[in-house]
């Protein structure tokens, strides 16, 4: 074994008229494990799914140059327990080998019926092979949210069995690992108790080109000073239930039937969009709120953070989304739901306030309040700015590698 790096997650692969496409981020992620190892293996399911709204900005597999030294593994989705049940043993043996043949293993264990990578734990505890375990949400309560409107008997089975098992599933996994790699403050405080060793790491996308740079952060800090310029609030990201988007929507009524001068817009595509437009249109305040939908060119996408005076989010459940990160880096006052993630990103300089969670006219008190204090607004936006400055793709990802090659030779 030389050098090789096996790791099995959640889908970062999806095909589209039979051609294999991964996702950009986490094919960045892969340019710089093969700036420090001879080979990576990457084993995940293979998405279909024409409206998975998490896998859009992809690239074809096909056109990698990167030879034998990136293979990609596609394994089956087998989320329903019969195509699980079915699939179980082929995938373990696939799995079993290429973990004998390889030098390191990160895994991302995320679910409980068709989570390969969680197998893929079971398979390492039995070979007695060391392995890191990834993780960036406390999964059984992300679970919890997205059963929230099914039909009762659903959510009686599912709270009452599924999840309890999932928990103490993915419990398990954690204690056997020899490291965890935790995104987060809300991951970390969840899952570090239960880990021979864990590390607080961080998922950033953002480079150091893409940051505000101090002129930008000046011009925008002097522009909120006048009241005549509106208070201008983005998010972006999914549509989707844990986001929080309808309550989005709520805040920014709240704040235009105040009196607050405000443009808004919320970046991405997602499941409730058409839901988000509807109630704007009924609240009668879709002239102050735009939905471009999803926009393929990043550029766009961090141009428009970039410009915002605020990036207003509605998080429901403890996870680490990447988009506060990149609006503190990109100098944009991070405004939300509090949950321990947001608060220790801005723990060095502030930069963010927060509310309690489902509290939306709280949110809009904070929001009205920070119109009225202009001062206050272009402070927490520099100091955000600052908060930012901390965060580089290339060094995260470099970090990450350090730890998991630290973590080999102890064991």
């Amino acid at each position: 074994m030389h050098e090789q790096v096996l790791q099995v997650f959640p889908s970062v692969l999806r095909s589209v008229d039979g051609q294999l496409l991964i996702d950009i981020d986490w094919l960045d992620a892969l340019k710089i494990y093969l700036k420090n190892f001879e080979k990576v293996t990457l084993a995940c399911p293979v998405t279909t799914d024409n409206n998975n709204f998490g896998l859009q900005k992809c690239y074809p597999v096909e056109k990698l140059s990167y030879g034998h030294r990136l293979e990609f593994l596609p394994l089956p989705e087998a989320f329903k327990v019969n195509d699980f049940i079915k699939n179980y043993s082929v995938v373990r043996s696939l799995l079993s080998k290429r973990i004998q043949e390889s030098q390191y293993l990160e895994f991302s264990p995320h679910a409980l019926v068709g989570d390969w990578a969680a197998v893929a734990c079971l398979e390492a505890i039995q070979q007695d092979r060391p392995y890191v375990i990834s993780a960036d949400v406390v999964y059984h309560k992300v679970a919890k949210i997205s059963y929230s409107k099914k039909p009762f008997l659903k959510r009686f089975i599912k709270d009452s069995l599924s999840l309890p098992l999932m928990k103490r599933y993915h419990e398990h996994l954690f204690r056997q690992s020899h490291m965890a790699l935790i995104q987060g403050q809300d991951a970390y405080n969840e899952y570090s108790r239960y880990c021979r060793k864990a590390n607080l790491i961080y998922h950033v996308t953002v480079t150091g080109e893409e940051k505000i740079t101090p002129s930008q952060l000046e011009q925008k800090a002097e522009s909120v000073l006048s009241k005549d310029n509106p208070l201008r609030i983005c998010y972006a990201g999914r549509a989707a239930e844990i986001k929080g988007p309808l309550d989005w929507i709520r805040a920014i009524d709240t704040l235009v039937k105040s009196g607050t001068p405000v443009q808004a817009s919320w970046i991405g595509d997602g499941p409730l969009l058409s839901e988000m437009r509807d109630l704007a249109e009924s609240l009668g305040i879709s002239d102050h709120i735009s939905f471009p939908g999803y926009v393929a060119e990043r550029e766009k996408v961090v141009e428009f953070v970039r410009n915002a005076h605020i990036f207003l989010f509605c998080h429901k459940t403890p996870e680490s989304p990447r988009c506060l990160i990149e609006a503190l880096a990109l100098g944009c006052a991070i405004i939300g739901y509090e949950s321990a993630y947001p608060v220790e990103l801005v723990n060095p300089h502030g930069g963010g306030e927060f509310v309690d969670v489902d509290d939306w006219q709280m949110l809009a008190k904070k929001l009205s309040s920070l119109d009225t204090e202009r001062q206050a607004l272009a402070d927490l936006i520099r100091k955000a700015a600052q908060s930012g400055n901390v965060f580089d793709r290339t060094t995260a990802h470099q970090n990450r590698i350090d730890l998991i090659r630290a973590t080999y030779q102890e064991a």
